[in-house]
């Protein structure tokens, strides 16, 4: 397909196909056109149906003139949609920009120590975000959910996230692991 798109046709060429199918399909016109005079001036049959079959290969090289077009905007229009959508399709995740402005969202609530993953899937034309955050032992089980349903919230204000989910663990272990980094995951 790249081929199709960086090869396009010689103007000229295009134009000297233009021009020889009108100059068929003309041709094919005027020949049924003098047949059909002269069969009806000469009476012969033989002529009214050889007119008859100048007349049907008109038609078909109409059809089939406008067929080829109908069938090459067809494919055009379905290669143009798939190309569009094919991350959308295939379950691509968030761009490196997006990703980053989710974890700033997450350690932007409060309670939130950090986010140590974060992996995002097209699911349709939005985005399931799935987030690891770190909080602190010490929190209650209430004091944790409620941290956990307001990441949720964030994240699901954003319009490109459909839904989030978020996955809790204790500070204490994140910093005893020595992990500096969040990981930006892109499933």
């Amino acid at each position: 397909m790249q081929w199709v798109r960086e090869n396009k046709p010689d103007p000229q060429k295009k134009k000297a196909y233009r021009t020889a199918l009108i100059i068929t399909l003309s041709g094919n016109i005027l020949l049924a056109v003098a047949k059909g005079l002269v069969s009806c001036f000469s009476g012969s049959i033989a002529l009214y149906a050889d007119t008859a079959n100048s007349i049907s290969d008109g038609i078909h090289s109409l059809a089939m003139v406008g067929g080829l077009s109908i069938a090459l905007w067809i494919f055009k229009s379905a290669f143009e949609a798939g190309k569009e959508n094919f991350a959308f399709l295939t379950g691509a995740g968030a761009s490196k920009e997006f990703r980053e402005e989710i974890i700033k969202v997450v350690k932007n609530v409060e309670g939130v120590e950090t986010v140590h993953h974060m992996m995002s899937d097209y699911v349709g034309p939005k985005l399931v975000v799935d987030v690891h955050i770190n909080l602190p032992r010490a929190k209650t089980l209430d004091g944790v959910h409620a941290i956990s349903d307001r990441v949720i919230e964030a994240l699901e204000d954003l319009p490109e996230v459909d839904r989030a989910y978020v996955h809790v663990e204790p500070y204490e272990d994140f910093v005893k692991a020595d992990n500096d980094v969040p990981s930006q995951d892109n499933a």
